[in-house]
């Protein structure tokens, strides 16, 4: 599995990025921790 293939997977399930530094993303959850 690549990178770009979970963050998609992430992004479906509702998560999206608040930041990113190099290739270091961090994403963030409205109902998750």
């Amino acid at each position: 599995m690549k990178c770009s293939e979970l963050l998609r997977i992430l992004r479906k399930d509702g998560w999206y990025p608040v930041s990113q530094k190099g290739s270091h993303v961090k994403l963030k959850h409205d109902r998750k921790e």
